[in-house]
């Protein structure tokens, strides 16, 4: 079997983790996307509050011309939710590739694992960071690192039931299963 026939047969395994996930950040994003619809004052956010039916059957400008903004968030939670909402738009636009490591030789199994679950984590923490800016408990100094890295240690039950099935190809030499055992969740 040819490489990229294994590899298309591995991704068919764990597919229905893979789609999970795909869902869960598609559902997420779409809420902070109505969350910051109608936030601000650009013509994007105000056409996003009308939604798809508008498009093209709406005179924006004569509209806004009357309807007044309604922010669904307040101010100060404005630009946290949109950080968020980049991290989670980020991880969607990376498909697939987001749930397949491909090992460089030498390099550590465990470690290229910890750094992939701490890039998927992040869409744990754009949720968490929206709740607290939405509660008025977000602290940029605290919080919005988060957002850049997001470690499995950090992550609840819930973010780990959630948590998608990867594929790593690597070399016999860099494999080393015990490094594996602490990110293990029976199915």
């Amino acid at each position: 079997m040819q490489f990229e026939e294994q590899k298309a047969c591995a991704l068919d395994a764990i597919r229905s983790r893979i789609d999970q996930f795909h869902a869960a950040l598609t559902v997420t994003s779409q809420q902070v996307r109505g969350l910051l619809a109608g936030s601000s004052d650009t013509e994007a956010d105000r056409a996003e509050a009308l939604g798809f039916f508008a498009k093209g059957k709406v005179n924006m400008e004569r509209f806004n011309s009357f309807a007044r903004k309604s922010p669904r968030i307040e101010a100060d939670a404005e630009a946290p939710v949109r950080a968020a909402q980049e991290v989670l738009q980020s991880l969607l636009a990376q498909g697939d590739d987001l749930f397949i490591i491909d090992m460089n030789e030498g390099k550590g199994l465990g470690h290229s694992l910890s750094v992939r679950l701490a890039s998927i984590g992040r869409a744990f923490a754009a949720a968490r960071v929206v709740d607290l800016a939405k509660n008025g408990a977000y602290k940029e100094d605290k919080h919005a690192a988060t957002l850049e890295r997001f470690p499995y240690a950090q992550w609840n039950s819930s973010e780990r039931a959630l948590a998608p099935a990867l594929m790593v190809n690597v070399s016999g030499e860099d494999s080393n299963p015990l490094r594996l055992c602490r990110y293990l969740i029976p199915i």
